[in-house]
């Protein structure tokens, strides 16, 4: 699923902003944060966050990689990258092996690749706990795909961007008490410098360290040694 660019939602955030169940839950999140004593927050991308929208899926590469991916001539590896198979094309057939012989565990337990040609494997080296061989034929063949074009309306972009900022209104207003409490935690340190917290955040604090960076971010589930 694809997401709107920031300046398209940009854009239209005034217009969504008169839409009345936006200018509704607007309004009421404008007075609970205002009780609770926090600073006015504009309706924004910051706040909303990024905004997707139904439509063909993002191409897997890139316009250059793709060609290259295409070119019958050139060696295609496909491996068990960090987060799932990836593709990387070279000159020669060497070149692909020495490649695929440095490749190590991946941290979804998958290691090695399958080197192809013109869409026929040529080589591989595999150790699969979950992936089966036709995976990295199918990544490939998903990954030259010329990409689907699709006609988004001003229309679908405006509901998308309605949607994603009722879902935010409707997720900060009830937290608004909590995210106060957080805060005043942080301010009340009095450092120039924002805190680092380690450990599992609630989503109270979660939501200070993306509105209030200057007052604390988050440094992962524990501290460095």
């Amino acid at each position: 699923m694809p997401y709107l660019k920031d300046d398209r939602v940009n854009a239209l955030l005034p217009a969504v902003q008169k839409l009345p169940k936006v200018s509704s839950a607007w309004e009421e999140f404008a007075k609970v944060w205002a009780r609770c004593g926090l600073p006015h927050q504009a309706l924004s991308l910051a706040l909303i966050g990024p905004v997707f929208i139904a439509g063909p899926p993002e191409p897997l590469l890139d316009t250059a990689s793709r060609i290259r991916a295409q070119d019958p001539n050139l060696f295609q590896l496909v491996f068990a990258g960090e987060v799932g198979l990836e593709l990387e094309s070279f000159e020669s057939q060497a070149s692909a092996e020495e490649r695929l012989a440095a490749l190590r565990k991946s941290e979804i337990d998958e290691e090695g690749g399958i080197i192809f040609k013109a869409g026929a494997p040529v080589a591989e080296r595999l150790k699969l706990k979950y992936l089966e061989k036709e995976d990295f034929l199918g990544f490939l063949t998903d990954a030259t795909k010329e990409p689907e074009k699709a006609e988004i309306s001003e229309a679908q972009e405006l509901q998308a961007i309605s949607q994603a900022a009722l879902e935010r209104l409707e997720e900060l207003t009830p937290l608004a008490p909590e995210i106060a409490k957080v805060k005043a935690e942080y301010e009340a340190q009095g450092s120039s410098e924002p805190s680092i917290a380690y450990g599992r955040p609630s989503q109270a604090l979660q939501e200070v360290a993306q509105l209030f960076p200057h007052l604390v971010t988050l440094g992962g589930c524990v501290p460095p040694a």
